[in-house]
């Protein structure tokens, strides 16, 4: 839910952006944000399977705008978060 950048997260590990940045890709093989968005998702899935609904979840995982988060999802997983509620 809280605002994640890379600059706060270079600044908390005592890196610079780009080493940072350098060491994700090396080890994870996708950028920071990428990984971000990939977490946040899979938490999404995980709470909208124990009943929260798509505002609730949205705004849990951090996205305040539920429409963007709603494109995220059905990008990711295929289906709508709508959809997997009812389903």
């Amino acid at each position: 839910m809280k605002e994640i950048t890379l600059n706060k997260l270079a600044e908390r590990y005592g890196e610079k952006v780009s080493r940072v940045s350098y060491l994700f890709n090396k080890h994870l093989k996708m950028r920071p944000i990428d990984y971000l968005i990939q977490y946040r998702l899979t938490v999404a899935y995980t709470l909208l399977n124990k009943g929260l609904t798509v505002k609730e979840v949205s705004r849990k995982v951090g996205y305040s705008d539920e429409f963007y988060f709603s494109r995220l999802f059905k990008k990711k997983f295929g289906v709508s978060p709508n959809k997997l509620k009812k389903g």
